[in-house]
């Protein structure tokens, strides 16, 4: 992980197309070097090891949002990777590329499914769309599963969140894509809040402990580039300090 992490490039990531999108295309990058990668890094062992770790109760969801439905789907990549699904080791690719295909910089991935006996093929991108961060939706019953379970283990929230959280001070350039990209930034900072929140108030009505740590604002590495190496790196090793102090703070 730590490989790809930190020494991935842009062009290891995404070839832009900008003319395709002046002509009605999908995105002004096109992912197939993000593909290839993924194809590589998610092959039949690590799908095998995925559902060795079902087997033992683990769960490993990943987050995307159905662009048709406008609703975030949780995917349960554990499950698929125990099933007898024909083609799970490619639907997993698939997952995993929807989860990081932001929209209008990514083209959107095409997933088939079966409904009622028909086919029908979902648009699926990035899960930060509609959420930043999850945990389960509000409507689950966990009371009812430790009824159950007849059991009252204690129940932590552990929340990674791979930016800043609190507002961080930079003037802005009074330009078109100066603004936009201050007021996108600023609009997915909020949104990620509002996630923590609502997460908050589950873990008060179900009983968690809630734990939370993110980039500090004093990090500040310039970036370069989309996927910057040294910014990377730098982001990386103060993600695995923090790890090291065990940096978590209760609540927002």
């Amino acid at each position: 992980m730590q490989e790809f992490y930190t020494e991935t490039s842009t062009a290891d990531i995404l070839l832009f197309t900008p003319l395709a999108a002046l002509f009605g295309g999908e995105s002004i990058a096109d992912s197939a070097p993000l593909r290839r990668a993924i194809k590589k890094a998610i092959n039949e062992e690590l799908v095998e090891a995925i559902a060795r770790e079902s087997r033992k109760g683990r769960i490993l969801q990943v987050a995307t949002t159905n662009l048709d439905a406008q609703r975030p789907m949780i995917w349960e990549i554990n499950r698929i990777a125990e099933s007898d699904h024909p083609n799970k080791v490619e639907l997993i690719r698939k997952i995993i590329l929807a989860s990081a295909s932001v929209p209008g910089v990514f083209p959107p991935v095409k997933i088939n499914v079966q409904y009622r006996g028909q086919l029908h093929q979902e648009v699926h991108v990035d899960g930060g769309v509609t959420q930043q961060i999850f945990v389960y939706p509000r409507d689950l019953d966990i009371s009812r599963f430790r009824r159950l379970l007849k059991t009252q283990p204690e129940s932590n929230f552990w929340l990674i969140r791979n930016t800043k959280t609190a507002p961080d001070y930079s003037e802005v350039e009074l330009d078109v894509s100066g603004l936009s990209n201050r007021a996108i930034s600023t609009l997915i900072k909020y949104q990620a809040k509002g996630n923590l929140i609502n997460i908050e108030t589950l873990a008060k009505r179900d009983g968690f402990n809630m734990h939370v740590t993110d980039v500090p604002v004093e990090f500040d590495e310039p970036l370069e580039d989309m996927f910057d190496k040294n910014y990377m790196r730098a982001l990386f090793k103060v993600g695995y300090e923090r790890g090291k102090r065990k940096a978590w703070r209760t609540g927002l």
